[in-house]
């Protein structure tokens, strides 16, 4: 009971401990500095202690993100960012400007995002121990920071007012804005959120915290406990209640891109605790399950349309679906088969089977008393049911395309999901086939139209060989004697044969002159027409 006691009191104190007594230290940014995104060290500025670091952080190669991040540890941590939807490519430039604006252009000048700070007053920017990013008035009062503009993080010493959201990136490696919502909402409830993305309004409460009393701010203090407060300061609700020492851990508070809100801790010091890698580790976290906590009537679940959410927090397609893409799961999984005609019969059909599985809500028909083997064959002759869920309470669900809010945890012991798909990959053969259908059409075009061809080039080469053997004949052939001459030519070289030289019983000779060979005589012999 004691312990109990002390335990508690314990709490209270870390609890209250004011998150503004930590002295800051800083190196302040003048009036016209900036930093721009290149592959070198020159496009960061590091806080005092060097433990966080504000500038543009390479995002593998499709650009750079102005953000600010963990700089002592190799992971390089990013727990805030400017413009996280939109990368800003090489070249882009954050400027404090000379009328104190804090603006990110991007390559070619043009303005891409800017603080929302007083237009006048700002004397300069600094990049805090904290990892608190400030604008100050000449009197160091900070007129914008970073952590009034959260992402997805909480750091200790920050805290989270109504109307303040976090929200979840959208893979691991995309840092834009994803498809779940942390808020202390203005009438001071707070909840998780699944969202309506693309849109990042809230769609479904997954978890939430039940007071009596409004909730007034979320703090994470420097002791690392994250709790709920009144406007009076009465803790109503802790989040994260395993204290640990800042100056040992570095700690942050995340909502990662699978809807968890988890509280990470990270050894500053190889021995700043035996139980603690040198690596992220999660102190705590809410949900306590999230596959079972999501069971919303609007949106695609956990995973997407038509997919199954594992306990290891990965997604999964059932047999006879993929992912429509492969390198972004969370856009859920597609058909790989021709769907069921409500005309034809059912024996292409068959059921992944999935045990421990749910698919809860969503149902389009319902049974009771109904035992498995007859809920297969219902399914199974329905042309409109995707998945048929049958449990030991002999309940059976039919729900349709798309499915949504699939779970596999042990926890629904005695639930299976039967998925039906088409035993034959008809998409598939589909494709192949009409592959071969367009190959052979090609072919068989190719040799009709060879078979037209090849005979007409034939006959145009043959019909040119023999022209120039029968007429084309060359005027004189290098070492032979014989000429050809035409009638004309003979005609006139005999001077219209006049001087007859002889006759002879089938032929006449004349004496003829070839002007086109140096003016040799030569006789010409005509045939008697009788003899032609």
């Amino acid at each position: 009971m004691a312990f109990h006691l002390l335990y508690h009191l314990c709490f209270i104190v870390l609890a209250l401990l004011p998150c503004s007594t930590m002295a800051q230290t800083s190196k302040n940014i003048s009036l016209g500095s900036s930093l721009t995104a290149q592959n070198d060290d020159n496009s960061s500025c590091p806080s005092p202690s060097g433990e966080f670091a504000f500038g543009f952080r390479q995002i593998e190669k499709d650009g750079f993100l102005l953000a600010i991040w963990f700089d002592k540890i190799p992971e390089k941590t990013i727990v805030w960012s400017a413009n996280r939807d939109s990368l800003v490519p090489q070249g882009s430039k954050v400027e404090l400007t000379s009328g104190g604006q804090f603006v990110l252009n991007d390559a070619k000048g043009s303005q891409i995002w800017s603080a929302n700070s007083p237009s006048t007053g700002v004397s300069y920017a600094a990049m805090l121990d904290t990892g608190n990013f400030v604008l100050a008035n000449r009197n160091s009062t900070n007129l914008w920071e970073s952590f009034d503009q959260p992402t997805d993080t909480m750091l200790p010493t920050q805290s989270l007012q109504q109307s303040g959201k976090l929200f979840a990136r959208y893979t691991v490696t995309n840092y834009s804005t994803g498809r779940f919502m942390f808020s202390l909402q203005p009438d001071g409830n707070l909840r998780l959120y699944t969202t309506n993305f693309p849109q990042d309004s809230a769609n479904f409460a997954y978890w939430s915290v039940k007071n009596t009393e409004i909730g007034f701010q979320v703090i994470f203090n420097q002791s690392g406990l994250i709790y709920l407060t009144s406007q009076n300061g009465t803790i109503l609700n802790t989040i994260s209640v395993n204290p640990i020492a800042t100056q040992d851990f570095y700690q942050r508070s995340t909502l990662d891109y699978d809807g968890v809100l988890r509280h990470y801790v990270y050894p500053k010091r190889s021995t700043s605790g035996e139980m603690w890698p040198m690596a992220w580790s999660t102190s705590s976290f809410i949900p306590p399950n999230i596959s079972l906590s999501i069971v919303e009537k609007v949106g695609s679940g956990g995973c997407g349309f038509n997919t199954l959410y594992r306990v290891d927090n990965t997604c999964a397609c059932p047999n006879g679906y993929s992912f429509i893409d492969p390198n972004d799961e969370l856009k859920g999984c597609k058909q790989d088969f021709v769907p069921q005609s409500c005309n034809a019969p059912a024996d292409d059909f068959d059921f992944d089977e999935w045990p421990n599985t749910n698919f809860p809500g969503l149902d389009y028909e319902q049974f009771q008393g109904m035992a498995e083997d007859r809920c297969r064959q219902s399914c199974l002759e329905d042309c409109f049911c995707a998945v048929a869920i049958s449990n030991i309470y002999r309940e059976c669900y039919k729900k349709g395309l798309p499915f949504v809010n699939g779970t596999i945890d042990s926890s629904t012991h005695g639930t299976k999901a039967l998925v039906k798909f088409r035993k034959h990959n008809s998409i598939s053969k589909k494709k192949e086939d009409s592959t071969l259908i367009i190959v052979g059409s090609v072919l068989l075009s190719s040799l009709g139209i060879l078979n037209f061809i090849l005979p007409l080039i034939t006959y145009v080469v043959v019909s040119r060989m023999y022209s120039r053997k029968a007429v084309a004949v060359p005027p004189n052939y290098q070492g032979m004697n014989l000429k050809y001459f035409t009638y004309e030519e003979l005609k006139e070289a005999t001077n219209e044969f006049k001087e007859e030289l002889g006759r002879g019983t089938s032929a006449t000779v004349f004496r003829g002159v070839l002007a086109c060979d140096e003016g040799k005589c030569v006789a010409v012999k005509i045939l008697d027409a009788k003899q032609v």
